[in-house]
């Protein structure tokens, strides 16, 4: 079995979230509003930071629910604030949050992509989500029949993830050129690997359980 390459981020030191939240927060709503919803702003940033992982050393376990919460973040901070040049000058208020997201390719580790626009934050969220899923299912896969049957849901939902991407994601995900495996194509592909796989589980189980050769074959189809 195959798992999706995860995608690198980079640590607060260069994606700070807190100090540009601060500021907007601060000169929108005031100096209250923003002492009021900094351990708010600090959790975002701690799950963020929580989420910068590497194939070799990551737990899916763990990972995956706070790639999840991190999301769920996410998709709220794109409906609630404008994200983009800020504007802020001496006599000029921020307009918008400025923090310039940045996300290695997973196919070709020398490009990255920046950008002010938090879709690349979201859609490589989201990649990561189905990549963490893949992986987890393809370790389940080696172990016993329970094994396998949680691996067949977690490259089903896997697939899921990247049909989303793939359907939902594709026309805005062109302007991130240096990401290739977030557009259309690429996640389209893995969506129907993951499938595959799922089906090979159920395949394998039919084997393992001695059903009919009828029946493998069919379900190895």
């Amino acid at each position: 079995m195959i798992s999706a390459f995860l995608k690198k981020t980079f640590d607060s030191k260069q994606i700070n979230l807190v100090k540009s939240l601060q500021i907007y927060i601060r000169d929108a709503y005031g100096k209250d509003k923003e002492k009021e919803r900094m351990g708010d702003i600090r959790e975002i940033q701690q799950y963020r930071d929580s989420c910068n992982v590497d194939d070799q050393t990551v737990s899916p376990v763990s990972a995956i629910p706070k790639h999840e919460q991190y999301l769920a973040y996410v998709m709220l901070l794109e409906k609630r604030f404008s994200w983009g040049k800020s504007g802020r000058g001496v006599f000029s208020k921020a307009s918008k949050v400025e923090v310039w997201f940045k996300w290695v390719d997973s196919y070709r580790h020398t490009k990255i992509e920046q950008s002010m626009d938090i879709k690349l934050e979201k859609f490589a969220i989201m990649f990561n989500l189905g990549a963490l899923m893949s992986l987890h299912a393809v370790k389940l896969s080696e172990t016993d029949e329970d094994g396998l049957k949680q691996a067949c849901k977690l490259f089903r939902e896997s697939g899921g993830v990247f049909e989303y991407i793939s359907t939902n994601a594709g026309n805005d995900a062109i302007q991130f050129v240096q990401n290739m495996d977030i557009q259309k194509d690429s996640c389209k592909f893995l969506a129907n690997l993951m499938l595959a796989q799922a089906q090979a589980c159920f395949a394998e189980m039919a084997i393992r359980k001695k059903m009919k050769p009828k029946l493998v074959s069919q379900l190895a189809i």
